[in-house]
């Protein structure tokens, strides 16, 4: 105990020999700069997201540097250096020859590719209420679900399963047990950026996904200014209110960031339903949604390690209404419960290393209740649960052209069911835990104009309760600088998804039961693309393929009597052909285009082998091609957007006998405007949803809304 007092007493003395330096960078616009370099002798450091410093440095030297690439170096000397000081630094006016410049990645568990799509929220005038809107930028995802707020929202990629798309948050996997994820969860106002990777990902980032993961990163820090704070409300068709409060701020060492969000529907809109042989018009009633979302986002940066936490709580209470062919089933039936995320990573720089240790933990409880249902059997009062506890060991080593990412993670999950009315058909809590150890590898370089990039990685998962799995995944790109810039692409991967809880346990009424001999699904495929840039114009075309075993589906079973039960027989291929064009034909206006074609085929076969009346026909619920145009236009202040989309037929039945549903079109626009008075932000909006009123569904018997509109106005003020 002593020689622990003593070595604490020669640390605590050792440190008071140091000396500290902290501040501040920004730009010329007054926003914070990242990766500065600040030096002091042999000790140095990097700015934060919000432009904040700390060294502690026992150097001699008589002054320190500040370098941040492109902009002219400042050099202070250390007894003119205040406690905590504030540098804008100043861009070099540089005339170049013709160079090529590849940019190094940041220490991120996804790499970076031309591949990887991104959408960047920062400093957007855009006037999207939901997460949904964001994410469907990139054409190749479509929602599915209601397109109203509070509606549940899951996202598929390139006609794949919505539980197929692994979702992240900030490196965190939220839906990785082969379930599809709510992105109306999340609420908007907390998004910075979103990172797009298609296609056979288990190797990047785990099970769940097969189609590919939507890594979702949330804000740290204002984008502005060193404080904000900002109010916004919304209001729209069927009784759409919004509010949300954000607040970014940074107290000596440490940044804050902080949402809270608070939104409320009816969602009672009209629908036509066939009966006999003629049509009604009818209200979308019993279907009002309430959510409450608060974040906090908290970053501090201490001498011998960085500290990050995220704390993310949605609390909800949704009416469900139910198939429109079924609605007396549903009458009065609603959901309530709520999501709770928290997380803790500690990250530390050692020679080439970062280094970071996470801690994680979400917790999901939800409630629901069906007790005015006309027909006995269909009532229900039950409650789930589902936690999840998670670690992961980053060390991410840089040797300029070529990096390494080692991740280590362990996960246990469990989920019980409590029904109240049938007490025998609750589930005791089920717990399974992993292991999973992954490599990412890159090598970037050039040879004279040509560049190239090679992503390969490589997962091993042990599971408690499946098999191992091991995935892998080799991606690149090569490009050709010149005044025509053309760019291949490719990658070819393998990926798993375990069974949901659900499948695996449920025996909530008598027509059905879940299935615990289920195995995982696997999937193997690849794309190939080929990209043209030239100026502003922008031409690309990828061609995506498939294969999934094992494959999931629910399907009637005799066991006493015929019951729905979830079996592994089936079998699917999905190739799709992406073509993506864009234009700036001049400053400020945007023409973008996309069109995807699908064809897909169903491989299931019976429990004996023999192929089932489904097989080679097409799969359910995947349109056989989607086409949209758009334009996006500034001036003034003003941003004025126009989209045009079609949508084409989708299967509703496995053996393709009954009519598929028909194709739709839809016309979008809106306009925002922001405006700037001292330290004040005005932002308004206002956005016109479907505009031919069109009546149309994406799932049999579940209507989407005909035209509806939102305004928005924004107020932030920011502290310099």
């Amino acid at each position: 105990m002593k020689k622990l007092v003593i070595v604490l007493i020669l640390i605590i003395v050792l440190s008071l020999k140091a000396e500290t330096y902290q501040g501040y960078v920004y730009d010329q616009e007054r926003k914070p700069l990242q990766e500065v370099l600040v030096i002091h002798g042999q000790n140095s450091t990097f700015s934060q997201e919000n432009g904040y410093f700390f060294l502690n440095s026992k150097s001699q030297a008589d002054s320190l540097i500040i370098y941040y690439a492109f902009h002219e170096i400042v050099k202070i000397a250390k007894e003119d250096f205040d406690s905590v000081m504030s540098f804008t630094l100043k861009p070099l006016d540089l005339e170049l020859s013709a160079f090529t410049f590849t940019s190094k990645r940041k220490n991120s568990q996804l790499p970076s590719s031309q591949e990887k799509v991104t959408i960047s929220l920062k400093d957007k005038q855009d006037g999207n209420s939901n997460l949904a809107e964001v994410i469907t930028q990139d054409k190749s995802i479509t929602i599915e679900g209601t397109q109203l707020p509070g509606e549940k929202q899951t996202a598929s990629i390139l006609g794949h399963s919505a539980r197929h798309t692994l979702v992240m948050l900030d490196g965190i996997p939220l839906n990785n047990n082969g379930e599809d994820f709510d992105l109306a969860s999340i609420p908007v106002e907390l998004v910075d950026e979103v990172e797009i990777y298609k296609n056979n990902v288990s190797s990047l980032s785990g099970g769940g996904g097969m189609a590919g993961l939507i890594n979702i990163k949330t804000k740290k820090t204002s984008n502005n200014a060193n404080s904000e704070f900002s109010i916004k409300g919304n209001y729209g068709s069927y009784n759409f209110k919004k509010l949300s409060l954000s607040s970014g701020f940074s107290l000596a060492n440490t940044s804050f960031y902080s949402v809270f969000s608070q939104q409320e529907a009816k969602n009672n809109f009209k629908f036509r339903i066939k009966k006999g042989n003629d049509w009604f018009t009818l209200k979308r009633d019993n279907n009002s949604k309430k959510t409450n979302n608060a974040m906090l986002n908290l970053s501090s940066k201490f001498s011998f390690f960085d500290l990050y936490y995220n704390g993310n709580i949605s609390l909800y209470d949704n009416q469900l209404p139910g198939p429109t062919n079924a609605l007396e089933l549903y009458n009065g039936a609603r959901i309530e419960g709520y999501d709770f995320l928290n997380s803790l990573k500690l990250s530390k720089k050692i020679a080439r290393v970062n280094n970071s240790l996470e801690f994680y933990n979400i917790h999901k409880k939800s409630n629901y209740t069906n007790l005015n249902a006309n027909i006995s059997l269909t009532k229900a009062d039950n409650e789930s649960e589902n936690k999840r506890y998670g670690l992961k060991l980053q060390n991410f080593i840089d040797f300029d052209k070529l990096q390494f990412t080692i991740v280590n993670s362990y996960l246990k999950e469990s989920y019980s069911h409590t029904n109240k009315f049938q007490v025998n058909n609750s589930i005791a809590e089920r717990s399974q835990y992993s292991y999973a150890n992954n490599i990412i590898s890159q090598y970037s370089d050039n040879i004279s104009l040509f560049n190239y990039n090679v992503i390969a990685s490589v997962r091993h998962d042990k599971h408690s309760v499946f098999k191992d799995f091991s995935s892998y995944r080799l991606s690149g790109d090569v490009s050709y600088d010149h005044i025509i810039k053309p760019t291949l692409l490719f990658s070819y991967g393998n990926s798993f998804t375990i069974p949901s809880f659900y499948s695996l346990y449920w025996k909530g009424d008598s027509h059905a039961e879940g299935n615990p001999n289920l195995t995982a699904e696997e999937s193997q495929g690849y794309q190939l693309g080929f990209q043209v840039e030239y100026s502003t114009l922008k031409l690309k075309f990828n061609h995506s393929y498939n294969e999934i075993d094992n494959l999931i589906q629910w399907v009637q079973v005799q066991v006493q009597s015929v019951i729905w039960k979830p079996l592994n027989i089936g079998s699917s291929e999905i190739a799709n052909n992406e073509i993506q064009f864009s234009w700036e034909p001049l400053e400020d206006l945007m023409i973008s285009s996309e069109a995807v074609f699908s064809k897909t085929k169903n491989k299931t076969l019976i429990e004996n082998g023999l192929p089932s009346a489904s097989y080679g026909k097409e799969l359910v619920y995947i349109p056989d091609f989607t086409f949209n145009i758009n334009l996006d236009y500034t001036y003034q202040g003003y941003n004025v957007k126009a989209e045009y989309s079609k949508t084409g037929k989708q299967w509703v039945t496995q053996d393709n006998l009954k009519a598929p549903l028909d194709g739709y079109e839809l016309v979008n626009l809106s306009l925002a405007k922001k405006l700037r008075h001292g330290k004040f932000e005005h932002d308004f909006n206002l956005n016109l949803n479907n505009i031919l009123n069109n009546y149309y569904e994406i799932y049999k018997y579940n209507p989407q809304a005909p035209f509806n509109w939102a305004c928005g106005y924004g107020i932030k003020y920011l502290i310099k």
